[in-house]
């Protein structure tokens, strides 16, 4: 079994490049209080600072972090998921992100969402969260995300 991690970093320069606008309409949940940019401004170094902290303690039990400046974890986890399956590894992908929903094209994937307390795989994926087990001794991605 093998776990690797992968963080955002900068976000997507690609995609930004092309489409300019991208993410731009993400909404940033403000505290009523205060305004949207106060409340980045205040978010934003808590943020960078749990990333660093998280990164040096996965680091310090030798699991590998992936983050790349212009690369979104997504996409890492996206086309390691990819490989991996074509070597013949099972891969667990744990996120609250369903957009992994959409490597669920073979029975060696999984997606475990925390947040659902649920794991789906392409045998529940028509009944959508439908409780399942996870496989074991598989390779798992972890994805901590913010949208800033």
């Amino acid at each position: 079994s093998s776990v690797y991690i992968g963080f955002d970093y900068g976000g997507s320069l690609r995609r930004k490049s092309i489409y300019p606008e991208y993410k731009a309409n993400r909404e940033f949940r403000a505290v009523a209080s205060s305004s949207l940019e106060e409340n980045k401004q205040e978010v934003l170094p808590i943020y960078l600072s749990l990333r660093e902290k998280t990164v040096a303690l996965c680091r310090s039990f030798n699991l590998p972090v992936f983050m790349e400046y212009g690369i979104e974890a997504d996409d890492f986890i996206g086309v390691a998921t990819e490989q991996l399956v074509m070597l013949g590894k099972d891969v667990i992908v744990l996120s609250n992100d369903t957009d992994f929903l959409q490597l669920l094209t073979t029975p060696s994937v999984t997606c475990i969402l925390p947040n659902k307390k649920r794991d789906v795989t392409i045998y529940n994926f028509g009944s959508y969260f439908c409780v399942a087990r996870y496989r074991y001794s598989a390779v798992c991605f972890i994805c901590l995300t913010i949208f800033v």
